[in-house]
């Protein structure tokens, strides 16, 4: 039900809010009064070929938004699982168009497309007027009406074949990706084993990279870290260094530390800085034995980047998505591997699961028959009201006759129908549209 119409810049309109109540809603007024503007920014909304000439005049562009109450609407509901969007029970679409001709749609929120939105609008209004086009005629429609008439039981029957249906499809995927004919299964049994083969040969370690990163870094930079730690050593730790200066001048402090405590501080103070720097050339000496016997080799450290490098490039972004891709490939072989067995029972199953569909069809079938019967006479007893007594009107079922003609192909069962009329006597029946 719509619930609310926001119009800005349309025509003759500048700004307008429109609430509508339960039941026939009538607009009037006079000619020129802006009725058909409004009929006209409901078509905009719903998803209508909008041009420049819709902005009111000396505007930039035009925007119309469109509450609607879509609780218990089971269209709808599939609609926001389709498009992943939360499901609510108040949709508000809005649409603004610029003068640049550039469309913008919005759906409780969500960026969407025209295409989007006509999906939701198809479902919730129909616009009759001269030479409009009315949803009655399409034969999804029809079907989908004598669904409504027919009541809870074909409510409760499709639930049950959607989720069966559902679980069919599983199996139906399950056999596509086991790896078509003979040949296609040894080709990608070929592909496979030398990607895992690759992956495991290089038993890649998680934080591997980042490690060989740094130690090519020194390797490419061994002299100049060399030539730095030695100078830190050397002007501290030889002949005549800082070292030297400070052992010289601690022990002339120190015999003065008994006249003062401020002289005996002044002593700490030094002393603590002459220990941390022989620790500091001490430190600089174990770096510089360490990068004189590092056991990684140049020419090692880059084909081992470049190994990871390709890896990552083929088979994820980190050694994660690596690995990952390997589980997935081993799993894939396995399934390749064991394809007789495995085949024998998805087929199996697939058979099964067929036959418990084909029950449901039938049985919807039915329900919708009986719906239909219910409908043709309805609707003969009210052509007989408008003196239309040689009218007929007659709702017809194009179903496959047997399991074996039945292609399993929808979740909503076999049943194409078509509403069939025929207004005078003795002109056939032809479709309704």
């Amino acid at each position: 039900m719509l619930l609310k119409l926001v119009i800005k810049n349309i025509a003759l309109i500048d700004n307008a809010e429109i609430n509508f109540a339960d039941g026939l809603n009538v607009l009037s007024g006079e000619t020129g009064s802006g009725k058909s503007v409004i009929i006209e920014s409901l078509n905009f909304i719903l998803g209508a070929k909008a041009d420049k000439t819709l902005i009111r005049s000396g505007e930039t562009e035009c925007f119309v938004k469109a509450e609607f109450d879509v609780c218990n609407n089971e269209n709808i509901a599939s609609l926001y699982n389709e498009f992943d969007f939360e499901q609510e029970d108040i949709l508000i679409i809005s649409r603004k168009f610029n003068i640049d001709g550039k469309s913008f749609v919005k759906i409780n929120g969500n960026t969407a497309t025209i295409g989007m939105l006509k999906k939701f609008t198809t479902m919730l209004v129909d616009v009759h007027g001269q030479s409009e086009h009315f949803s009655l005629l399409k034969t999804s429609k029809q079907l989908e009406l004598l669904d409504k008439l027919a009541g809870e039981k074909v409510c409760t029957l499709k639930s049950d074949l959607l989720k069966k249906y559902s679980d069919y499809k599983k199996i139906l995927n399950e056999i596509d990706t086991l790896g078509g004919d003979e040949n296609s299964r040894t080709i990608r049994l070929d592909v496979l084993n030398y990607q895992i083969n690759e992956i495991e040969r290089a038993d890649l370690k998680t934080d591997e990279e980042d490690t060989l990163i740094e130690i090519k870094r020194k390797l490419n930079n061994q002299e100049k870290i060399f030539t730095a730690l030695s100078s830190l050593k050397s002007s501290i730790a030889d002949e005549g260094g800082i070292e030297d200066v400070l052992s010289n001048t601690t022990r002339i402090i120190s015999s003065i530390t008994d006249f003062s405590e401020k002289y005996s501080s002044l002593y700490d103070r030094l002393y603590q800085t002459f220990s941390e720097l022989t620790d500091i050339a001490d430190s600089a000496g174990n770096l510089i034995e360490d990068l004189e016997i590092h056991e990684f080799d140049p020419d090692y450290v880059e084909q081992r980047l470049e190994t990871i490098k390709s890896l990552k490039n083929k088979y994820g972004g980190s050694v994660e998505e690596v690995y990952k891709f390997l589980e997935n490939a081993i799993s894939e072989k396995e399934k390749l591997e064991n394809f007789n067995q495995t085949a024998a029972r998805l087929i199996s199953d697939k058979s099964l699961f067929e036959k418990d569909i084909y029950k449901l069809y039938c049985e919807l079938s039915d329900n919708r028959r009986y719906a239909a019967k219910t409908l043709q006479d309805s609707i003969m007893s009210e052509l007989q009201e408008l003196g239309m007594s040689k009218a007929k009107f007659e709702v017809v079922f194009n179903n496959p006759s047997c399991i074996e003609d039945c292609k399993f192909d929808s979740a909503n069962g076999i049943d194409q129908i078509e509403f069939l009329f025929s207004a005078n006597s003795g002109e056939p029946l032809k479709s309704l549209s």
